[in-house]
């Protein structure tokens, strides 16, 4: 048999991998687990990040990127293309690339989140804004993040929000992404929170030249834990 016949496995440990402090409003930490650093895929990154209470992961969208978001601990919300929903243990969200996205904790205790990330990178964004972490370290003082945030963001091919504008703004003159603009991402208000459970929902009207395996890549995914496992299966029955 080749040697390249099979594929390898990578264990990694609870305190390993690269860490990172994250800076305001998402403070806490990430730590990147699976990346194309330390494995030989360049297809997808996975890792976790941590939120302090009342932290939250600013709106913004990945212009080439699909996410998954698993929360393993703790409780929020997310608003995923301008709809809310419930963020508790088991919850699993599936954002489609060019979707506007934020995830709150609006709970007491840190929320725990599993992410991954196709095609890889990032990791790269979390190591360009954040500061190096060791394990066991203690919280540090709340930081900004840094003044060039804004070419950091087109430079990773990222869709800022309204929200993103404004805070770029502090460190220096405002950058909007080209595609942002040609798209018309906009960041409309939720009208609520929508129970955990929900399968799939059309997110916006795709043009008429966009494919319909590119249609579905923009969808959103949300299961509740065991109870909703279908929900995956839905998936896999509408694209293939």
């Amino acid at each position: 048999m080749s040697e390249f016949a099979k594929g390898c496995v990578v264990v990694v440990g609870p305190e390993e991998g690269e860490s990172h402090w994250q800076p305001l409003p998402s403070r806490g930490y990430i730590t990147s687990k699976l990346t194309p650093y330390n494995t030989p895929y360049d297809s997808f990154s996975l890792g976790i990040q941590v939120l302090e209470p009342g932290a939250h992961i600013r709106r913004h969208a990945h212009e080439r990127q699909h996410e998954v978001l698993f929360c393993y601990a703790g409780e929020g919300w997310a608003e995923v293309d301008g709809e809310r929903y419930e963020m508790r243990p088991e919850t699993t969200i599936l954002i489609g690339r060019a979707l506007q996205h934020t995830v709150h904790n609006t709970g007491a205790v840190p929320m725990r989140m599993m992410w991954m990330i196709a095609p890889a990178g990032l990791e790269d964004w979390f190591r360009a804004i954040g500061r190096p972490r060791r394990p066991g370290e203690a919280l540090p003082a709340a930081f900004e993040r840094p003044v060039d945030v804004a070419e950091i963001q087109a430079r990773m091919r990222f869709i800022r929000s309204e929200e993103g504008e404004r805070r770029a703004g502090r460190g220096g003159q405002s950058q909007q992404c080209g595609v942002g603009r040609c798209m018309g991402v906009q960041s409309p208000k939720a009208s609520g929170v929508v129970p955990t459970g929900r399968h799939i929902r059309p997110a916006g009207s795709p043009s008429a030249a966009v494919s319909s395996i590119e249609a579905m890549a923009s969808r959103v995914a949300v299961a509740g834990g065991p109870r909703d496992h279908h929900a995956a299966m839905q998936i896999g029955a509408a694209s293939g």
